[in-house]
């Protein structure tokens, strides 16, 4: 495994995080955002949003943007092993758009850079690579835009392991000063690709279901057409269903708005929210068309309850008419769903 994790709010809710709050939880937001319709806003009352990786880490790259709404100094980014904090990326003053950024090991302060300029109310790109050892083995270095602003070498074990990342509040004060996050990725170390850097990017947008006769059409829609049903973001009441093993559906999609200028095709995924009416131990596999190319993902379990459910997140265009990068017109020409396992 490499990339272990893509997003950009594009879903249209909280469904791929845990929020734990003791004011007003985060919450997707249109109002502010960096790529695609939307970001994660996460308000200054005590709450944060908080992803659990697939397996416990000693080193990973990340990337995300953000946007600072307030002057006040905080953690803002932060990487954990269970519920205690290994270390975190910490904003310690601003002035005169002068940004100090220090890295915490989760016991101490361990690197500071005032290399950049900053003000709030901009969108910052913030790459990180953080390495779990004993000094001198360890490693924090961090980019600001795409420039190396600190690196540091040492000791960074108060923790042995990561298992999870975490968007805390940024600030108290002022309820409205929220901070946003958006384009999140996570790396780690393993395989012949994204094992290193996550480079600049992000998640331009989620095409959804439209009007049209696609390849596949077994699901029933709950209540008018099959593709009204699962169009929605953030998915509503409506949806389709099926009981027989390997019945599947595809549906036409939306295009993309465009690419911005100089910028490619990374990545296209799947995503479904889906459950079993009951606990019969039913799967459910997601479904991808290019062309006249089938790609069918790995059984996964349902639950009765909504879950999110993922593809794999496919690199290249797996089908032979187009094959190689993805461009524009084989995303446009996409169809997606799922099907009954």
């Amino acid at each position: 495994m490499t990339r272990l994790f893509t997003d950009g709010a594009e879903s249209g809710d909280m469904g791929r995080w845990t929020t734990l709050s003791g004011g007003t939880p985060p919450i997707v937001t249109v109002v502010t955002k960096r790529t695609g319709n939307l970001s994660y806003r996460i308000p200054v009352n005590t709450c944060y949003m908080e992803k659990v990786l697939p397996s416990t880490y000693t080193e990973f790259y990340a990337r995300f943007a953000f946007y600072f709404h307030d002057t006040v100094a905080n953690r803002f980014f932060m990487w954990l092993n269970g519920g205690s904090e290994a270390g975190s990326l910490r904003t310690v003053s601003f002035g005169n758009g002068v940004a100090t950024i220090s890295v915490y090991d989760g016991t101490t302060l361990r690197a500071t850079s005032s290399a950049f300029t900053m003000a709030p109310s901009e969108w910052h790109v913030f790459e990180i690579h953080v390495k779990i050892a004993a000094n001198p083995n360890g490693a924090f270095q961090v980019k600001f835009d795409g420039t190396l602003v600190l690196n540091w070498p040492g000791a960074t074990n108060s923790q042995a392991l990561i298992d999870r990342i975490r968007f805390p509040n940024t600030s108290t004060g002022n309820a409205n000063y929220s901070s946003y996050a958006d384009d999140i990725a996570i790396n780690d170390v393993a395989g012949g690709i994204d094992n290193s850097w996550c480079g600049d990017g992000g998640v331009l947008a989620a095409l959804v279901p439209i009007t049209g006769a696609a390849e596949y059409a077994d699901l029933i829609a709950s209540t008018g057409e099959a593709w009204e049903c699962v169009n929605e973001i953030p998915a509503n009441a409506d949806y389709v269903y099926e009981s027989t093993v390997n019945k599947k559906s595809t549906y036409l999609l939306s295009d993309l708005a465009g690419l911005p200028g100089g910028a490619s095709i990374a990545r296209v995924w799947v995503e479904l929210d889906a459950l079993e009416t009951a606990a019969d131990g039913d799967k459910i596999a997601t479904f991808l068309r290019s062309a006249t190319t089938d790609e069918q993902g790995a059984d996964q379990v349902l639950t009765l309850a909504y879950v999110r459910y993922l593809s794999p997140e496919y690199l290249t265009d797996p089908d032979d008419d187009y094959g190689g990068p993805w461009t524009e017109e084989a995303v446009n020409a996409l169809q997606a769903g799922c099907v009954v396992r």
